[in-house]
């Protein structure tokens, strides 16, 4: 991959902006259990992943930009390898997703949609190999005690799932929306200033 020093400055600047925000604002919003931080955050990191393959658009630029963020996250915000795999695994799915439909409104909102599914996938994956049996079932329970909700004539923990799934999907939708219009705003002022 033959990259230019400007384009390698936008990634580490993007990779940089990434971690300093995982491990500020990431840690402040779990810390206030602010909900749904996951899906914020994957957010987040969807718009600078984006602007910064928009400014250096190699194929695994996204990849690189994950592994610098990731290492930095473990380096800096403390020996917590969770939050630094789902870093690189959310670059992993926004890279294949950009792969796939190209860097274009679609690809941004595709992007924004799989990662945040991603995020659930790996929350819940994390969730269920890392803390008790009786922390699970107890979960489960929960979910499956709340009949108040029924939709679309389905059981209580289907409906769970789906508005659960939905959510993360609209949530990353949203983003990808949001970051693809950052992205176009981003290309049109750089490329006034000629840089």
């Amino acid at each position: 991959m033959n990259l230019t020093s400007r384009q390698l400055l936008w990634l580490a600047l993007c990779a940089t902006m990434n971690a300093a925000l995982e491990i500020t604002l990431g840690t402040y919003l779990h810390a206030v259990k602010f909900p749904l931080t996951g899906s914020f955050m994957v957010g987040i990191n969807t718009v600078i992943y984006l602007v910064g393959r928009s400014r250096a658009p190699l194929p695994g630029t996204i990849i690189m930009m994950g592994f610098i963020s990731s290492l930095l996250r473990i380096f800096y915000g403390g020996f917590s390898p969770a939050p630094a795999i789902a870093i690189f695994l959310e670059a992993l799915v926004i890279e294949a997703a950009v792969s796939l439909a190209g860097l274009n409104i679609f690809g941004a909102v595709l992007s924004g949609v799989l990662a945040g599914e991603a995020s659930l996938a790996f929350g819940l994956i994390s969730f269920l190999l890392f803390s008790s049996r009786e922390s699970a079932m107890g979960f489960y329970s929960f979910l499956s005690r709340q009949t108040h909700v029924a939709l679309f004539g389905m059981d209580s923990l289907p409906a769970w799932v789906f508005l659960i799934v939905l959510l993360h999907a609209v949530i990353g939708g949203l983003f990808g929306f949001g970051c693809w219009r950052l992205v176009l705003f981003v290309r049109r002022r750089f490329s006034e200033m000629k840089v």
